[in-house]
């Protein structure tokens, strides 16, 4: 859990974090609709303008630690720490079953090797197609099959990396859906038997989305063309999972929690998959004393930026150098779930947005005009854009807002029994 080890050096197309489990029931799929959202501009933050990952409660115990990681915490985190310890004082042995449900729902519906292999082989196969069309591209596997943070039963998204004159993937739309649509026409002709179903999308960002047949006929994909911020930004995720397996269980049971709670639907105004992950990756850092994950892109700046070569993002590696020593977070994962929905429960949305890049919260008076209409503001770690511009309405807000309350409050309220997973709809 507190290292980062090395397992064979693969390229960024060959590899998965592995959760060991069965296949169970619980139909967690990934959100493919984030694809429909609207594409912006990245907001123009000046790096001077947001809080610089330090602590930013001088003299506080943790301030050097915060300082070190490259994150700012919240020291006012700390009371709700307390009172989940006094909680579970009183329910220490249910306090356990709960932590122990938590991992076990990790184990059984994380994806595993075999499924992961599965999609490989899939992989594999359509870049071999592809390939009888553009000789030179690639076929990258992108989000929960990569990052660390996905269920057996997630789609695959793939990214067509196809260079055009200036051998860039340019991300221009007009290219993408010129490949799109000639390898679209491709698989509905020559190649059809591999398919219940294919479907040219013309989104915002286009895709190809595909039903595949027998034997694969469990298996649905997405496939859109040179997007290449999702590699960046899977890579990253990839990374804070093996960091810290506490924070892919966490992503795993919120999201399952979300899609219950009617909060995880982009394409009717609530958050992605991606914008969850985020929430908790964030929480992680700065609403957690001491942090448990730290801040890889300032630790690793040569790593983890947007200027790597494709080719470069590898998996599975050892980090550049160790993490900094540092004082280990020692609460358990049932308590940090607790003190996640107690964060965004109270967290202020209106007048605050979220950095992972710059390991902190700043003011939304620093964003531009144009984003006002949107009631989130959680700041994509490459390009600065919005992950969760879908929340646009005031309804959708209090939805979400609700949601985290009431969660909450299964857990802490005055009336609040032991904990277990069913007062949050989690089976």
């Amino acid at each position: 859990m507190e290292g980062v080890k090395a397992k064979s050096t693969v390229t960024f197309e060959n590899r998965l974090v592995s959760n060991n489990g069965n296949l169970s029931c619980y139909e967690i799929a990934d959100d493919s609709d984030v694809i429909l959202e609207e594409i912006l501009p990245p907001v123009n933050i000046h790096t001077t303008s947001v809080p610089s990952p330090p602590f930013s409660s001088s003299g506080s115990k943790y301030e050097t630690l915060c300082s070190t990681l490259g994150v700012s915490c919240m020291e006012e985190t700390s009371v709700i720490r307390s009172v989940i310890r006094e909680k579970r004082a009183a329910f220490s042995k249910e306090f356990k079953s709960f932590d122990e449900h938590i991992w076990r729902h990790f184990q059984i519906n994380g994806q595993d090797d075999r499924t992961f292999s599965w999609k490989m082989t899939v992989r594999q196969k359509l870049l071999t197609l592809i390939r009888q069309i553009y000789k030179d591209s690639n076929l990258i596997a992108v989000g929960s099959t990569v990052n660390g943070c996905g269920s057996y039963n997630s789609d695959m998204d793939l990214c067509i990396c196809q260079p055009y004159k200036n051998h860039s993937f340019d991300a221009n739309r007009s290219y993408s859906i010129h490949v799109l649509r000639k390898l679209h026409k491709k698989f509905v002709t020559d190649w059809r038997q591999m398919f219940k179903t294919c479907q040219y999308i013309p989104a915002k960002v286009p895709i190809i989305k595909l039903e595949m047949a027998a034997p694969y006929e469990e298996l649905e994909i997405d496939i859109n063309c040179n997007n290449v911020a999702g590699i960046y930004n899977s890579h990253l995720l990839h990374y804070y999972s093996r960091v810290d397996d506490r924070f892919p269980a966490l992503c795993l049971l919120v999201k399952h929690w979300a899609i219950n709670a009617g909060i995880n639907n982009a394409m009717m105004g609530t958050l992605n998959s991606y914008s969850l992950i985020l929430m908790v990756l964030h929480f992680l850092q700065c609403g957690a004393l001491p942090p448990v994950l730290p801040n890889l892109q300032f630790l690793y700046p040569s790593l983890f930026n947007a200027t790597c070569s494709l080719d470069s993002l590898e998996l599975f590696r050892d980090l550049p150098y160790p993490l900094p020593p540092r004082e280990f977070n020692t609460d358990t994962v049932g308590e940090l779930l607790i003190a996640f929905f107690d964060y965004y429960a109270r967290f202020d949305f209106k007048n605050k947005a979220i950095s992972i890049r710059n390991g902190c919260v700043y003011g939304r008076e620093l964003l531009a005009d144009n984003t006002v209409r949107f009631k989130i503001f959680i700041e994509e770690p490459y390009d600065q854009k919005n992950t969760a511009r879908c929340v646009t309405s005031i309804e959708n807000l209090q939805l979400i807002r609700e949601a985290f309350t009431s969660a909450r409050n299964a857990f802490l309220q005055t009336s609040a029994g032991p904990p277990n997973l069913e007062c949050i709809g989690v089976r």
